[in-house]
């Protein structure tokens, strides 16, 4: 009886940490490098070493994000961080503000690689240690937020709920001539968006619009995102805003060393 209840305790512990988010391995590192013709000085801003680390037990987890690598350092002491106004991080950065919703798969699958950018090594270098943090935002139920009349609304204009209000969430509509189409509607967010599943339209009774969904800019330099019907938008549209409630953040922690290069 004694050793029967030792093996429960011991499934339900095991069940207990395998619904417990935590960064577990390195998955992928891949450098590139790209050949400059002539004699023009070039920042040789695409070079990049992409890497990936795994997040295991993560069937709770509903968004991951506000990566913060704090140390990314070669064997021979380069520091590989791309960082804000550095000439070679135009189009990337390596810690990106903001969060990324789980895909219905990887939720299914309980893991989710993060992906981080980093500046290229010196061809002296073999390996390199990364040390950082990852947030992701665990538990909750979803609830919709309708928006009515998103299609008359201002441009610029900022959707108002307590939901938003209390996450520190801005959604803003972008009503301007490069973002007005009969067909869409368009928003930037800002702030803390850990708890959004999913933005879409439905209609005044509350049925999905089929829409595709796309994006302009870049998460490093800023995102307008478009929602678009094939069809011009009855004028009492609603945007629909799936959000997370009563779920937390929890911060988690990473460190690998000697990591090989490729």
């Amino acid at each position: 009886m004694a050793n029967m209840l030792g093996v429960v305790l011991f499934c339900l512990l095991g069940a207990e940490q395998a619904d417990t988010p935590k960064v577990t391995t390195m998955t992928t590192v891949v450098e590139e490098r790209n050949s400059v013709v002539g004699k023009e000085d070039s920042p040789r801003v695409y070079d990049r070493l992409h890497a990936s680390f795994r997040i295991e037990g993560a069937k709770n987890v509903r968004s991951y994000g506000n990566l913060n690598v704090t140390e990314a350092k070669t064997d021979t002491g380069a520091d590989l961080i791309l960082r804000p106004k550095e000439r070679r991080a135009v189009f990337a950065l390596t810690n990106v503000p903001g969060f990324l919703a789980m895909s219905d798969s990887e939720a299914k699958a309980g893991k989710v690689d993060v992906q981080i950018e980093l500046f290229t090594t010196p061809r002296a270098a073999k390996t390199f240690k990364l040390k950082g943090t990852i947030e992701v935002l665990v538990g909750g139920e979803t609830t919709d937020i309708d928006i009515p009349n998103i299609v008359a609304r201002a441009d610029k204009e900022v959707l108002r709920h307590e939901a938003f209000t209390a996450a520190g969430l801005k959604i803003i509509l972008d009503q301007s001539s490069f973002a007005k189409n009969e067909k869409r509607v368009a928003y930037t967010i800002e702030g803390n968006n850990s708890i959004v599943k999913e933005i879409t339209l439905v209609d005044a009774s509350g049925k999905r619009i089929p829409v595709s969904h796309s994006s302009a800019g870049s998460r490093t330099s800023g995102q307008t995102h478009f929602v678009t019907s094939s069809q011009k938008l009855p004028p009492d549209t609603k945007l629909r805003v799936t959000v997370y409630k009563d779920a937390k953040i929890s911060k988690l922690p990473f460190e690998f060393d000697n990591i090989e290069l490729p």
